[in-house]
């Protein structure tokens, strides 16, 4: 499995045994029956070891078409990530034509950029530059330092290169990816808008290419093989370097402005992938035992993945109390080992109860799942969102600081906007939220934490 996109793999090259079998000429006469004996035997290993070379050639050869055909499959995805989330794009860019006025824009923009960035993840940002100044931005925690900042007299000369592209063919042009002000590595996609043939301003959208990649699939590569993502200039993106040289010719993406490659190869090299191949056949009589082995990991596997299906609840894609023991044990001792605090949010739907006898438990769970996304959409990526009850949901906050309280405010604030909006359901839901702390020098356990939290969540309730 993926663990990271951007960590980098070191390739190590192994180098291929030779094969042979060494005779010792007896020292007394050699009788016919001998001789014929080691020519049959010479024959026989001649014959093995070109078998054997002729086998290991198409290993090889198999397990390159293997992996251009993953190449070819990861870059369809990967292309249909990026033009999905790049469509929004023109999205935006419509509703800009749909009425230059500035006015309209301060009042409806953060409404429709909410509903473009809800509808695919790994959006950084969506923004309106008139004259070529960032003037709206969405959403703005997090990338304060774009407001204001003027594209035209940016310091980067590339950047003024792709800004002065973008205003000269009205179409998407792409800078990057690179490392962004806010942190992290990012696309930056930029749109100009002319009015009666003169230039008005900009759209432009910030993708993460770490989520973009994990959708197209790249995180569900096997643990021995790994990528590379290289522009079409020849600037690495992502992944290991080494894959380059691989031997692959790579898989072409085509993007609006410009192309990327994809490289696909083992991250210990080509005769390291077929060597566990090579071997059983080799010598056969392990060839039983591998066997056994293939089947006792594809069991193991299948195990595997049962159990991570079963740490989930396939309502609302919240972990499970089954998976929350083994979590808080894992972070505990994190925690102590690190010196940095948990935060906990109990929270729980109230008259939910009331909801699944009106309305019907279809409806009930219709309920939890916008909850679990609002909650989802106001914490941090690490934070961990747990399915506690039928109707209570355990916010774990990971190395926090005493943010508790201000993500409570946030989903709070978050609930009560939508109700006011109709976007949440189509009747008034609320929640009650309490929240805990603890760090390992409290001198309190979680059991005392949560129920100190759960307390809170029942006192917020009979408000």
């Amino acid at each position: 499995m993926y663990t990271s996109l951007m960590v980098y793999k070191k390739h190590a090259s192994v180098h291929q045994s030779a094969w042979y079998r060494g005779v010792k000429a007896p020292r007394r006469r050699t009788s016919r029956l001998q001789i014929l004996f080691l020519a049959l035997a010479m024959i026989l290993s001649v014959g093995i070891w070109l078998a054997l070379s002729w086998y290991h050639e198409n290993l090889l050869l198999e397990a390159r078409r293997n992996a251009v055909s993953v190449e070819s499959a990861l870059g369809t995805a990967i292309t249909s990530a990026a033009n999905r989330r790049l469509a929004l794009l023109q999205g935006l860019r419509a509703f800009v034509l749909t009425d230059l006025d500035l006015e309209r824009m301060d009042e409806e923009f953060d409404t429709y950029a909410a509903i473009l960035y809800s509808s695919v993840n790994g959006i950084r940002n969506f923004t309106i530059a008139p004259g070529g100044t960032h003037q709206f931005v969405y959403q703005l925690p997090g990338n304060e330092g774009v407001l204001g900042h003027d594209l035209l007299t940016d310091e980067r000369p590339n950047v003024r290169d792709d800004v002065a592209r973008a205003i000269v063919t009205g179409e998407v042009t792409l800078s990057g990816p690179y490392e962004l002000r806010q942190g992290g590595l990012g696309l930056v996609a930029r749109q100009g808008i002319s009015s009666n043939g003169q230039f008005w301003g900009f759209v432009t959208m910030v993708i993460d290419i770490e989520p973009m990649l994990i959708e197209a699939g790249l995180d569900l590569l096997q643990s021995q093989m790994t990528f590379a993502l290289v522009h079409s200039s020849g600037d690495f993106i992502a992944g290991d370097e080494a894959a380059v040289v691989s031997g692959s010719a790579g898989s072409k993406i085509v993007l609006p402005d410009g192309s990327w490659l994809l490289y696909i190869a083992p991250v210990d090299g080509w005769n390291t992938a077929i060597m566990n191949r090579f071997l059983a056949t080799l010598i056969p009589s392990v060839f039983g035992g591998c066997l056994l082995l293939l089947l006792l990991y594809t069991f193991a596997r299948r195990q595997v993945s049962l159990s991570r299906m079963a740490r989930r609840d396939p309502l609302t894609g919240a972990l499970n109390r089954y998976a929350l023991e083994e979590l808080l044990e894992h972070e505990a001792s994190r925690s102590e080992r690190y010196t940095h605090s948990i935060g906990f949010l109990m929270i729980d739907i109230n008259r939910f109860k009331e909801v699944n006898d009106r309305f019907g438990h279809a409806m009930g769970d219709k309920v939890l799942q916008v909850i679990a996304t609002v909650i989802q959409d106001n914490i941090r990526d690490p934070d961990i969102l747990v399915r506690y009850g039928g109707d209570e949901f355990l916010v774990i906050l990971l190395e926090t600081t005493g943010e508790t309280e201000l993500v409570k405010d946030r989903i709070q604030a978050d609930v009560a906007r939508r109700n006011e909006t109709n976007s949440l359901l189509e009747f008034p839901v609320t929640v009650a939220i309490g929240s805990g702390y603890w760090n390992s020098g409290s001198g309190q356990s979680l059991e005392d934490v949560l129920a100190e939290a759960d307390k809170l969540m029942y006192e917020d309730k009979m408000k």
